[in-house]
């Protein structure tokens, strides 16, 4: 991604890639740094590739940060 070139790359990874990166990581034999994302952004995912919980056919999200109760 970076050319060979320094410097940082990011990868945003949603809800439903998150299986996918989790085989990515095992390809690589290791897990991938996970960066925290700032509060200014809003909520954002756990990355939580197995075991989801799912209710009425549909996976539950899980959002960090504040959120109202």
């Amino acid at each position: 991604a970076r050319a060979e070139a320094e410097g940082m790359a990011i990868t945003l990874i949603g809800e439903k890639e998150q299986n996918r990166f989790a085989s990515i990581e095992a390809l690589l034999g290791k897990p991938v740094e996970k960066a925290i994302v700032s509060g200014e952004l809003g909520p954002t995912p756990i990355y939580q590739p197995r075991g989801r919980s799912v209710k009425n056919g549909s996976p539950k999200r899980h959002f960090s940060g504040n959120r109202k109760r």
